[in-house]
């Protein structure tokens, strides 16, 4: 075994009003810079962390860590010290051991505490590797007391569901066909009664009026976020077309690695179904616009919340949004998606706040970014991790990031009606943006009043914004047709659907949408299908889908009738409600 020889810190950058202002002057229709979005270096100049921090967490590595500058490697936000075990201890106060994998064997050094200089504590948001380890549950080397069969089932089933929103086993439909003729589907012009049990993107094109033919620009493309070694496999892609979608037939997608992201056809150590369902539905949607999955590895600091251990880990957000960030422009995805969340009580304060302030440079870049709201109505365990263990709603990470567009879930069709395991909610750590003011406040007016108080932040952020299918969904994975749900479905449509938009916009010698809240909660609300029925569930005591009772560890509180309501106009179940994509195409070209 040999030692890893770097430790890597994020330096928190500025949380000062200067991304925000440049996001809205670019995003907020009516405003003399409206549609003018940054450049790679004046994004990157908002972001950069202070100097005088920068020097103050170098001068400490040098002085208490044993380095000299040529140990040290400055990168924007990082900043990489090359050291030893006997040093980085000293220096963190640490103890680091050897780990090992329960299932691979593989040992990995960590230690499971550390600390900073009180000074240091709000600049430095995240070390590594220090007590993260991996997606999977991990043990130490020395034995321990083993759990009931019955307990690791329940932690095995959170942990592969906490952070992708997609149903807990996709559901075999009907034998692939792979020589013979595809068989019959709907046609985009009508909605088929077919529909009603299943969803194809031929029903998508249908219920959301995609026009059969827009011109678009092959320039940027849409990218797919991608983690936790999942990859789209292309053999899955081509049964999918052959079988499901015939238009996609010959329709490709490529990959980019970010810190060392899976892109091996061959991967089928783990579960491949989100990606291979999000490149199915973003890739055919959105034909001839190229896909790109962004594969990033890596893990996020994590506030653990009841019932987790110190392998328990968040999304790398801050690594993706890094190279993302550092993309030229001419090569930035102008849509990217995202099926992968979190609690966001489980993110700490600092870390959550920067991650959604990076989100936000995206978006003045231009970039329009979605994400599922998630699969728990208005919270699955619903308790406090701050110490209290207080009854309270959880909500999802980013799509609880005013930057961002979380895309809720809707099922059926004539009419379509609220999913009733979308997330949604109101964020305990963003306040509400004006863009949604008037929406939301007439929401919990009109409609929530006095329930639920005390268990929700009502001058939060409210999400999700927009909404889309979310139940059995048609789609290929590991050779198989199966059927998928939840918000992973949802969010790949939003994306495909204006990614669509973004390329045509561009091909018309207009710029991309970029961050579209604003607009989306004015004038292209008259683009929005309103979803006014249904009522979301949560608090029950189970995970995602009601799929799994939590562990008595996890403190999971009961609330009754925990849910909220679909309504006219926004809620906090559908959001806006769904795309009419040739609404949305026609008032972007007008603008």
């Amino acid at each position: 075994m040999s030692e890893p020889s770097h430790l890597n810190g994020y330096v928190l950058g500025p949380q000062n009003r200067a991304t925000h202002l440049a996001l809205y002057s670019v995003s907020t229709p009516g405003h003399e810079l409206y549609g003018k979005h940054l450049t790679r270096e004046e994004a990157q100049s908002l972001l950069n962390p202070d100097g005088e921090v920068r020097d103050a967490i170098v001068n400490w590595l040098i002085e208490h860590g044993n380095a000299d500058s040529a140990d040290i490697i400055s990168d924007n936000h990082w900043i990489r010290l090359r050291t030893t075990v006997k040093d980085a201890n000293k220096l963190l106060d640490a103890d680091f051991e050897w780990f090992q994998h329960v299932d691979s064997g593989k040992e990995v050094l960590r230690t499971l505490q550390y600390s900073l200089p009180l000074e240091l504590e709000s600049k430095i948001s995240l070390i590594t590797p220090t007590t993260r380890f991996c997606s999977h549950p991990m043990m130490h080397r020395e034995p321990a007391a083993s759990a009931s069969a019955e307990d690791h089932i329940a932690n095995d089933e959170l942990r592969k569901h906490k952070r992708s929103f997609a149903g807990p086993n996709p559901k075999l439909l009907y034998a692939l066909q792979t020589d013979e003729a595809p068989p019959p589907r709907p046609q985009a012009a009508q909605v088929d009664p077919t529909c009603n049990r299943t969803i194809t993107p031929n029903c998508i094109r249908a219920l959301y009026n995609f026009p059969a033919k827009v011109a678009v620009s092959p320039a940027r493309g849409l990218g797919v976020y991608a983690s936790q070694n999942q990859v789209a496999k292309f053999a899955d892609f081509a049964l999918f077309a052959k079988n499901v979608d015939p238009p996609s037939m010959g329709v490709n997608f490529s990959f980019l690695s970010i810190n060392g992201g899976t892109t091996d056809q061959n991967q089928n150590n783990f579960s491949n179904a989100e990606l291979n369902f999000d490149l199915q539905y973003t890739a055919s949607l959105s034909n001839p616009v190229p896909n790109i999955e962004l594969s990033v590895t890596g893990d996020g600091p994590i506030k653990l919340e009841l019932g987790g251990q110190p392998g328990d880990t968040t999304e790398p957000w801050l690594i993706w949004l890094d190279a993302m960030l550092k993309l030229p422009d001419d090569k930035l995805p102008h849509t990217i998606t995202t099926s992968f969340g979190e609690n966001e009580q489980s993110l700490p304060d600092g870390y959550v706040q920067q991650v959604c302030n990076q989100f936000g440079a995206l978006g003045a870049r231009g970039v329009t970014m979605v994400a599922a709201s998630g699969d728990s109505g208005p919270g699955n365990t619903c308790v406090t991790n701050d110490g209290t263990n207080s009854t309270r709603f959880n909500p999802v990470f980013p799509a609880s990031c005013p930057f961002v567009t979380g895309v809720g879930g809707v099922q059926g069709v004539a009419p379509e009606r609220a999913f009733a395991f979308s997330s949604g909610g109101f964020s305990d750590k963003f306040a509400r943006p004006t863009y949604q003011d008037q929406a939301v406040s007439a929401y919990l007016k009109n409609t929530i009043g006095n329930q639920f108080s005390g268990l929700f932040n009502a001058s939060g952020r409210g999400f999700p914004d927009v909404s889309a299918q979310s139940f059995n969904l048609t789609f290929v994975s590991e050779g198989k047709l199966s059927g998928f749900q939840g918000t992973s479905a949802a969010a790949p449509i939003w994306a495909g659907m204006v990614g669509m938009v973004n390329a045509a916009l561009i091909q018309a010698g207009k710029p991309p949408m970029g961050f579209i809240n604003p607009w989306l909660y004015g004038a292209g609300s008259q683009a929005i299908n309103d979803v006014s029925t249904g009522t979301s569930v949560g608090c029950t005591g189970t995970t995602a889908f009601g799929s799994q009772k939590f562990p008595p560890e996890f403190g999971a509180k009961l609330v009754p009738n925990a849910g909220w309501p679909s309504v006219a106009g926004w809620d906090a179940i559908s959001g806006l409600g769904t795309p009419d994509m040739g609404k949305i195409l026609a008032l972007r070209m007008a603008m």
